[in-house]
């Protein structure tokens, strides 16, 4: 299976811009066994040929290769930043605006349902706003469609206003509809150049943790969707290890500790 390795790593890098040294070679293999075994064959060489033939089986694929690592209100002071430039700055310069806010790759929803809830915090004014997430694993959306998280989704404790928005559920909590009907979801790859194309510009994306995963030539394009998505105004939330590659490409670090906005 080692041998077949090499292989992979260039259907992983072409197909979905992938780095695959950022992945380590244990989950690559596991990647090669799960795909032997669904697809019923022997031959590591027989199953990558169907891989490059099949775009059902590659996006199968990804989806052993995908796993969530996502949590709610994951690094707190994006959320705590994204509230004080709306509340001081946003609203009261755009009084007849509805806020659109992207979040891509969404994963399993946390992240744009904690964009939601912190927009419906009672100390925020009451303002139209939309929230599109994206993400490429279509298994992560259905659980994100589902809105309901265990106890790995709260690495945190819930401020009660947080927690108001949560029901009980056999598996942990269920997020109420007015929180969860406000984020529309996209099956979407955000390496892709046509990614949300016809979209208005965003004044706020969050767009965390993904560069560091990706080759050059992806975190090119996806830089190239950054900058056609976010508005010339726009704030943009990012990882911390992804900010040096950023402010390269010409963006402005904002000053709020550990936001990692620009």
């Amino acid at each position: 299976m080692k041998d077949a390795a090499p292989a992979w790593k260039r259907l992983l890098a072409e197909h979905f811009g992938i780095e695959t040294a950022s992945l380590g070679a244990a989950c690559i293999e596991r990647v090669i066994a799960a795909a032997m075994v669904r697809m019923g064959v022997e031959d590591p060489a027989a199953c990558l040929e169907r891989l490059s033939a099949s775009r059902e089986e590659r996006e199968r694929c990804l989806e052993d290769l995908v796993v969530p690592e996502t949590w709610f209100f994951r690094d707190r002071e994006p959320f705590v930043f994204l509230k004080q430039e709306l509340r001081e700055r946003w609203f009261p310069a755009h009084p007849d605006r509805t806020l659109r806010i992207l979040s891509a790759p969404c994963s399993t929803g946390e992240e744009p349902y904690s964009i939601a809830m912190t927009l419906r915090e009672p100390d925020m004014p009451t303002r139209p706003f939309r929230i599109d997430a994206a993400d490429i694993s279509r298994k992560a959306l259905t659980a994100a469609k589902r809105a309901v998280y265990g106890k790995t989704a709260f690495r945190y404790p819930l401020t009660d206003a947080q927690a108001a928005f949560f029901t009980p559920a056999d598996q942990g909590r269920r997020l109420i509809d007015a929180i969860a009907g406000t984020v529309r979801f996209h099956h979407a790859d955000l390496t892709d150049p046509g990614f949300l194309a016809g979209q208005a510009p965003y004044p706020v994306v969050f767009c965390r943790n993904v560069l560091i995963y990706l080759t050059e030539a992806a975190r090119m394009r996806v830089l190239a969707n950054l900058d056609r998505l976010l508005a010339p105004d726009g704030i943009l939330f990012t990882g911390h290890s992804e900010m040096g590659f950023l402010l390269q490409q010409g963006f402005a670090a904002i000053p709020h500790p550990r936001a990692f906005a620009c």
